[in-house]
């Protein structure tokens, strides 16, 4: 897991060196993704970590949006579409299968 924060880490020393802000944005998306991960494993059961582990999952995706909507990075892009579809599919899938579950 120190890999997936080290290597957001990286990419957000890359942009001072390229000055292309998305990597900046994917950085720090990935940066917070990872640490979101590594709370959700490391599992406390403490109402201020599961605070901390929404609000870095929250801002994860957020970096993605907002970096698209900052630079209109073609792979931000193409990011902000599957995590939208994933999230309609989680959606979908949470109301259809208890449905789904009590016709049986």
């Amino acid at each position: 897991m120190t890999i997936g924060v080290g290597l957001g880490c990286l990419w957000i020393v890359r942009t001072i060196a390229e000055g292309d802000y998305s990597y900046a944005f994917m950085g720090t998306a990935l940066a917070a993704a990872w640490l979101s991960l590594a709370l959700t494993e490391a599992g406390s059961g403490s109402r201020i970590m599961r605070f901390v582990e929404i609000t870095l999952l929250v801002s994860s995706i957020c970096a993605v949006v907002v970096g698209y909507a900052w630079t209109g990075s073609a792979v931000l892009m193409a990011l902000t579409l599957v995590i939208l579809g994933i999230m309609l599919l989680a959606a979908l899938l949470s109301y259809v299968l208890p449905k789904v579950r009590r016709s049986k």
